[in-house]
């Protein structure tokens, strides 16, 4: 809260911080509410409260529909590099592919606005917020409780052939991830190295993969062998 010049009245209110310039005409009354630091219990609730939601919606994934589970993982087991450098173009991607989503939206309601046709602009509004609305929500499910389930069952090194180590291996690696990312400054960075490796993982495990077709060509039979055989 700022005050300049002259104010022809009272002041009243609550502000984290107040600089006043200035003659006030009556009377001030200003309350300064100082902003406290978290301490060592709020970090432990909200890495505890962070935790139970990761291992719920993992548990009811990895239940459900365990191959949105494990091929991520085994792709950050085989591919850790590849995963990281394909997470950053996966961030950056995220962003374009939303803008150009609204410019083309744009772009094509006021084309058809031009034409007459005003009943399919309101289609392509609808249409262009709701492929933005499925793209923000499936980036945070996987950036958010994904890409921390991902890379803590990756780093486990435990083998997924059998539901107990797949078990294992997620509730270990939730509570290394999350323990890790609640650390002080550090833990933040930490955080976004995660989800970046995560995303690469989940884009090069769920990428659409090229089917080839192999042809064996009969192998062709001289007459010499044939009149051997007889």
């Amino acid at each position: 809260m700022t005050m300049n010049g002259t104010v022809g009245g009272d002041a009243l209110g609550a502000t984290g911080d107040y600089d006043r310039q200035g003659t006030v005409a009556g009377t001030e009354n200003v309350t300064i509410r100082e902003v406290q630091a978290p301490t060592t219990t709020d970090r432990i609730v909200d890495a505890l409260q962070r935790l139970i939601s990761l291992l719920l919606v993992a548990a009811l994934f990895l239940w459900l529909r365990p191959r949105y589970v494990e091929e991520p993982t085994l792709m950050l087991r085989q591919r850790p590099w590849a995963s990281l450098g394909v997470g950053f173009v996966g961030v950056i991607g995220f962003g374009v592919v939303v803008f150009l989503v609204i410019l083309v939206a744009v772009l094509l309601a006021i084309g058809l606005a031009l034409v007459g046709l005003n009943d399919l602009v309101g289609a392509i509004v609808f249409a262009a917020l709701f492929a933005i609305v499925t793209l923000a929500f499936l980036f945070f499910l996987s950036a958010v409780f994904g890409a921390p389930t991902w890379v803590g069952m990756a780093s486990m090194g435990f083998s997924l052939e059998s539901a107990a180590r797949r078990w294992s291996a997620m509730i270990i690696g939730l509570v290394l991830v999350v323990a890790l990312t609640s650390i002080p400054v550090v833990g933040g960075w930490l955080g976004l190295i995660v989800i970046i490796f995560g995303l690469g993982a989940a884009i090069l495990a769920f990428r659409p993969r090229r089917t080839t077709t192999t042809t064996i060509e009969p192998t062709p039979v001289s007459p010499s062998s044939v009149s051997d055989a007889g």
